[in-house]
């Protein structure tokens, strides 16, 4: 096995969701916005036994420099359940790369300012692609209308990269939606 394909195997973020996949769970990630809310979420997974990622966005890392990172990541590190920390939608590959010297143990570059038939070239480093749906509300067609059960498989194997699935704007998803966006292979719901 490479040593970047070692890496990949070792990484949390990777191996939580695997985990999550194999066992027909799913995670969620929380966008945390101070130190409180990093402390709630971490202790709120300790208590349900329940894996977790903790999200961090871009500003965290332009407005405190490494310090709500260094604070998340020791978070992480004494967790009792496997916690991992995410940089969501780096605006840039060169904060991601700055990202990929913290502790992080995922980043998602944001794509979304570029045509469609672009994103493929501007990802072209990441070894892990994430797919979500939409954010913002659904109209009167409801989630089911998006969530575009028939193309996850296509996802999954489109490529020579694995790809992952993100489950965005669930929070009004039934139990049910639920269960059917992880038997789709969606292992990470982000709210």
């Amino acid at each position: 096995m490479s040593t970047y394909a070692g890496k990949l195997k070792s990484n949390k973020s990777i191996t939580i969701l695997d985990a999550a996949e194999k066992a027909g769970y799913g995670i969620v990630s929380i966008v945390c916005h101070n130190v409180e809310e990093i402390t709630a979420t971490a202790g709120a997974a300790e208590a349900r036994e329940s894996p977790v990622m903790l999200l961090l966005f871009s500003w965290a890392l332009t407005q405190f420099k490494s310090r709500l990172v260094g604070f998340a990541a020791d978070v992480c590190k004494s967790a009792s359940v496997p916690t991992s920390l995410h940089l969501d939608r780096s605006l840039g590959v060169g904060l991601a790369r700055h990202a990929a010297s913290l502790p992080f143990s995922s980043v998602v570059v944001n794509t979304g300012r570029y045509e469609k038939g672009e994103n493929p070239k501007s990802t072209k480093e990441e070894s892990l692609r994430e797919s979500g749906n939409i954010h913002g509300r659904y109209g009167p067609a409801g989630p089911r209308a998006w969530l575009g059960f028939d193309h996850f498989g296509t996802h999954q194997e489109s490529g020579r990269r694995q790809m992952k699935i993100v489950l965005r704007g669930a929070n009004a998803f039934d139990r049910g939606l639920f269960r059917q966006c992880i038997k789709g292979k969606i292992s990470k719901a982000k709210t």
